[in-house]
This record gives C-alpha cells, sequence and structure tokens, in this order.
C-alpha cells in the first residue's frame, strides 16, 4: 500500500501539517517586513477607501504585491484585526501543501517524460525529491513568515504553469491557454518576480520535449507574448517605486563590490540549501568588502553554470533530469535573490524554489549508472534530518526574541536584532527585558547613529524621565534620520519629567523643533490636554 503516489504523498502532507501545526497560534513579527506589509498599510486597514494606485501598486511597500494585499484585507475585514493572524498562518501551511503536491506532481511529469524506459529513472523519484524539498528548513521562513505570502503564490502560479505545460497534449490547447493566462496573473501579481514564468516554462519545453509540434509551436507564441509583457512590466514596477530606489542606492558601488556581494550571496544560499544548521532571518558579511572575499560564491556560480551546459549536452534521461533542476535553481534565484536591491546578502525565502531546483538535481544524480543507487539511503537519511531541523526551525519563528536572540549569538553586531527583541518587550510591556536588550544594543545604535525612539520610552518606565530625556537628546543630535516618532517620544518626555530646557540656546533649538513638529500632528494631539502643555513649553526654548 506504501507503494502507491496517493498514499506516499498522503503521508508527506500529514508530516508537514504536524511539523507546521504550532504556527497556527503564531502572530505577526514586530518587524519592518510584517508591520508594512501585514498590518497597517491603509490599503489594508480601509480597502474600499482605498485609491486603486494604492490597492494595486503598494506604494507604501516599494513594490506591487496586489493579490496578497487583497487577501490581507478580505481577511481583516472578517476576521479582524488580530483574529486574521492565525488564519493567515494556516493558510500559509495550506499553500505550502498545495505547493508540495504540485511538486510531486511535476517530477511524475517530468520522469515520465525523460525516461525512454521505465528503468531510466527511478520510480521512488517523485515522493523522495517532494519530501526532501517539503521538509527543508530553509523553507521554514517562507511558510512560518506572514510576509512571505507574496513568495507562496508567486511560485504556487509558477509550479501550477509548468504541470499544466507537461499535460499540454491531454489538456489541449485551448483549454491551456486560459489557465496560463490567469497563472501568469497570479505570478506577477503576487510578487513583481513572478513575471520569470513564461521564461521558466519556455526553458523548460526546450528541455524536455522530444519534438516541437504544432501545438508546442502555438504555445511558445503565448509564451513569447507574455514575456513580452514580463520585461517592460518589471521595469516599471520597479522604477515607479521610491521605496526600491532607496534600498538601491546603497547598494550601487563599484564593479568589485557588486561582485563581492554576489559572491557572498552564493555561498551563503549554497550553505544554506546544503547544510541548514545554522539558519536566520538575516545574513551579513564579515570583515572587509574585497572582490577576493566573494570568490568562493563566484566559483560556486560558474560550476552551476558549466554544470547545467555540461549536463544538458550530454543527452540522456539521468542528465537532462539534473538539468531540468540546476536550470530551474538559477533562473528563479537571480530574480528572487533581488542581489542590487536589498543590503543583505541573501535570505532564506529566496531559496523557495532554487531550493526544489537543488533537489531535482540531486534527483538526477539518484539515477546516474553505478552511483545512484547509494545515493537513496542519503536521501531519505536527509528526510528524517531535515524534518527534526525544521521543527526546530518552526519553533525559532514563534515571536521576536525566538527568532532573533540566536541572530545574537550568530552575529553580537548587528543592531537590528536588539531593535526587534526590545520592540517585542515594549509591546508586552515588559520593561526589564526590554531595558536589558537596548542596553545590549545601544553601542550598536550608537555606531549606526540611528538610536530608536523606543529606547526614550524604556528608559522612561524604568530609569526615569531625566535619564530618557538625556539619551533623547542624544538622538536628536547624533541621528542621521530623526524619524517622527522619535520627535514624539522626546517630547512627551519632557512633559511626562517636567524636564525644563537646558541653558545651552543650541540645544534649546533641538527642542523647539520637537515641539514644533509636534504641533504639526494633528493625530498626536487628541488628548486635549497635549496642545496646551506644548504650547506652555515652548516659551521656555526661546534663547
Amino acid at each position: 500500500m506504501l507503494n502507491r503516489p496517493i498514499t506516499q504523498l498522503g503521508l508527506l502532507l500529514l508530516a508537514i501539517v504536524l511539523i507546521y501545526l504550532p504556527t497556527l497560534g503564531y502572530g505577526h513579527l514586530p518587524t519592518w517586513d510584517d508591520t508594512n506589509f501585514v498590518v497597517w498599510r491603509p490599503e489594508i486597514l480601509d480597502w474600499w477607501g482605498s485609491t486603486w494606485t494604492e490597492r494595486l501598486l503598494n506604494p507604501n511597500i516599494g513594490y506591487p504585491i496586489p493579490i496578497p494585499t487583497a487577501l490581507y484585507a478580505a481577511l481583516r475585514a472578517i476576521f479582524g484585526e488580530h483574529g486574521y493572524y492565525g488564519i493567515l498562518h494556516g493558510l500559509h501551511v495550506g499553500f505550502h501543501l498545495i505547493n508540495t503536491a504540485l511538486v510531486f506532481a511535476l517530477v511524475r511529469a517530468l520522469r515520465s517524460a525523460l525516461s525512454r524506459e521505465e528503468a531510466d529513472l527511478r520510480p521512488a523519484l517523485p515522493i523522495l525529491i517532494a519530501a526532501v524539498w517539503a521538509l527543508h528548513p530553509v523553507l521554514v521562513e517562507s511558510v512560518a513568515w506572514l510576509t512571505n505570502t507574496k513568495n507562496l503564490l508567486s511560485n504556487m502560479a509558477i509550479l501550477a504553469a509548468l504541470n499544466l505545460q507537461f499535460r499540454l497534449p491531454k489538456f489541449g490547447l485551448l483549454k491551456a491557454l486560459p489557465f496560463l493566462v490567469l497563472l501568469y496573473v497570479l505570478a506577477i501579481g503576487s510578487r513583481p518576480d513572478g513575471a520569470i514564468l513564461p521564461f521558466i516554462l519556455g526553458f523548460a519545453a526546450l528541455l524536455t520535449q522530444p519534438q516541437i509540434t504544432s501545438t508546442l509551436k502555438k504555445w511558445f507564441a503565448a509564451l513569447c507574448a507574455l514575456g513580452a509583457v514580463s520585461l517592460p512590466y518589471v521595469y516599471w514596477a520597479s522604477s515607479t517605486h521610491a521605496g526600491v530606489a532607496e534600498r538601491k542606492a546603497p547598494m550601487m558601488g563599484g564593479v568589485s563590490e557588486v561582485l563581492f556581494r554576489i559572491g557572498r550571496a552564493l555561498e551563503f544560499s549554497a550553505l544554506n540549501i546544503a547544510f541548514p544548521v545554522e539558519l536566520h532571518p538575516s545574513y551579513f558579511y564579515h570583515g572587509d568588502e574585497t572582490l577576493v572575499r566573494g570568490l568562493p560564491g563566484l566559483f560556486i556560480g560558474v560550476l552551476l553554470v558549466g554544470g547545467f551546459a555540461l549536463l544538458w549536452r550530454k543527452n540522456q534521461a539521468w542528465s537532462r533530469f539534473a538539468a531540468f533542476g540546476l536550470g530551474l535553481g538559477l533562473a528563479s534565484y537571480v530574480p528572487y535573490s533581488n542581489l542590487v536591491f536589498l543590503p543583505r546578502l541573501a535570505a532564506d525565502t529566496y531559496l523557495y524554489m532554487p531550493t526544489l531546483g537543488v533537489m531535482i538535481f540531486l534527483g538526477g544524480a539518484l539515477s546516474m549508472p553505478r552511483i545512484g543507487r547509494r545515493l537513496v539511503p542519503i536521501m531519505a537519511g536527509l528526510v528524517l534530518v531535515y524534518t527534526l531541523l525544521s521543527a526546530n526551525q518552526v519553533r525559532r519563528w514563534e515571536n521576536a526574541v525566538t527568532l532573533w536572540e540566536p541572530v545574537i549569538e550568530f552575529e553580537p553586531t548587528l543592531d537590528r536584532s536588539y531593535r526587534h527583541i526590545a520592540f517585542h518587550h515594549l509591546g508586552n510591556q515588559d520593561w526589564k527585558a526590554a531595558l536589558d536588550v537596548v542596553e545590549r544594543g545601544l553601542p550598536h545604535f550608537r555606531r549606526e547613529r540611528d538610536i530608536p525612539w523606543y529606547v526614550l520610552v524604556i528608559y522612561r518606565e524604568t530609569k526615569g524621565p531625566l535619564a530618557a530625556a538625556e539619551i533623547g537628546m542624544e538622538a536628536r543630535l547624533e541621528n542621521d534620520v530623526v524619524a517622527a516618532e522619535l520627535h514624539k517620544a522626546f517630547v512627551e518626555t519632557l512633559l511626562i519629567g517636567k524636564i525644563p530646557p537646558p541653558p545651552d540656546p543650541a540645544l534649546k533649538a533641538v527642542i523647539r523643533e520637537s515641539m514644533e513638529f509636534y504641533l504639526t500632528r494633528e493625530d498626536w494631539l487628541q488628548n486635549p490636554s497635549a496642545r496646551p502643555a506644548v504650547e506652555a513649553y515652548l516659551p521656555s526654548t526661546q534663547p
């Protein structure tokens, strides 16, 4: 009975549910991503009161993800501000289950398309590849993090389209084309990188089809039409959003810096897929940004491209199978990794589809003459190891503390770790724990010239208004960018503590600037006593 494909897939799906079941009780993470993607965007808070620009282009996050945005808005309207997080986590698990079933079906179709004889490619490939991929711990970030609805849906569209293409002779061109268009809309509507869909389909068809039929020629024409839409869409989607430009600016260094970052990104990504033991939400380089430091990763890239070319030319069932995996991994990694847009060098969420490419490549190796049989028990062992590692990784995504404390051990100088943990404790009003983490993080905040506003609130609750005012003045003077919330926390600290301005005219001017900014914010003046208190304090700030 265990030899039946439906039974194998059912057991795999059950294992996935058991591993990810804890996420149904998780909320959102107080990070930039969850806060801006899932919680506070105007088009999520008030869909019908938002403009079509906000609904479709999502200017508040830097690039358009209209389909996840509509989903967030609908769930929030139905289940309430906090109730929908658990529902969304459940949907993420459901999306991953669907994707796993699509991978299982895709590998079966790929095996059927490439096998000249039944013995060419091993019968166990579909369940082995689907299991090693679906249970791989590097995928946990995509499933357990609410922000990544866009990745799950976009990759779902690509997997479904690949399955559709392999079944084109049975399905029929006229029936397939409407589904192709719908899947394309799902791919690019979930994130702009989904525009890669027609190019992946074209590559897959060229690699796996023994002959180009008239039906396939018409299919290629449809793919070319979608590709003609993809290229200008991606350019437009990125160029019209200030958020992308702002994040891109720090990365646009010289050629050596770009190559360094590409190399380090490839190195991180390869290590995380091969040895998924030390996984974190952010990875940063260590040491100097020199081209030499990026050479190992660049060498990995050359090996992958060269290996793909050699496997393609070999023209055997196992080599074409492996080449399909490498091609899929490379084609999906380049757009999804955002190498020139984000300051960090790698993120596990980029590896959802590339990891599948690696596993399909290994599946081809399993069918190699002589040595393939020896790899089967290794793959089976990986399923067990990855299951245990994924279960542990899922628990880390419960909240900011469980997620970011290990990052501090991995990279103690990474200031964002302290920020996320402090903000979590602030939300729970655990003042002692919050003070501990901000004092550990303060040297790193100072190094980055970015002391966050909530340090003032935490100091005010633990050390008193005077200490909070002192750190607030330091932040006002030293921060490269003064956030609106810093003005607010600084003014309220001075008013709560009834702290008079210092005699120095320059410091008085700093306080006066924050006070005047405070008076421009009607949302801060809802408290009837706020405006009179600020206006009464202002004269004392005159030189």
